[in-house]
């Protein structure tokens, strides 16, 4: 799978010009969509797509039979993140969106700098990644039997965001510091007639002496 160009840097430059940077590479991948279910003979529900690295994939839309009025009709594929349309673009039958990463979903970088000592306690940096977007549910369809709109997938769950990560100059350290750079989970996937699946969790940042 390609996945898309998503890399993030970031960089943090002091005033005597030191410089320290990272860059986020986000290969945790979404989950995939649910396809759609169908409604008559010769007729479909639509696919769901892939996650990838940026969303979730959207559910396939629900098939459609109109019974007597002799109108049939495929539900739509799903695209990127959004999910396909009902066949016929009937109601309650439209596939659920994927669930995005965030734009600011990734923790951040801080840097701590100082001339003199330092000490970690006595409290907490956190930098921990954000969750991936849920999943929406897939429409429920409608009708009895074989007869109306069937019910759509559900989208895929968006990936979590990268922890982020902390460095520290200092002309001594006496303790560490104590920081939460854990990766943001995956979205939870979307119901639909067909299983979505949830997001990858984000992998964990770090802390950096200098």
């Amino acid at each position: 799978m390609v996945l898309h160009s998503t890399r993030r840097r970031i960089e943090v430059v002091t005033n005597d010009g030191f410089a320290v940077d990272h860059t986020f590479d986000l290969q945790n991948i979404g989950g995939d969509g649910g396809d759609g279910g169908a409604k008559a003979i010769g007729t479909r529900g639509g696919y769901g797509t892939p996650g990838s690295a940026d969303h979730g994939g959207g559910g396939g839309g629900g098939g459609f039979n109109g019974g007597s009025s002799g109108r049939y009709a495929n539900g739509g594929d799903a695209t990127g993140h959004r999910g396909g349309r009902s066949g016929g673009h009937r109601p309650q039958g439209d596939g659920g969106n994927g669930g995005r990463r965030g734009t600011y979903a990734c923790g951040g970088l801080i840097f701590i700098d100082t001339l003199s000592e330092f000490r970690g306690e006595n409290g907490t940096i956190e930098v921990t990644g954000s969750g991936g977007k849920n999943g929406e549910n897939g429409g429920g369809g409608t009708g009895r039997g074989a007869v109306g709109t069937a019910q759509a997938g559900g989208g895929g769950g968006g990936p979590g965001g990268e922890g982020g990560v902390v460095f520290v100059r200092a002309k001594a350290l006496i303790s560490p510091v104590t920081a939460l750079v854990e990766g943001g989970p995956g979205g939870n996937p979307g119901t639909g007639y067909t299983t979505a699946y949830p997001g990858e969790n984000g992998q964990s940042g770090f802390v950096n002496y200098l």
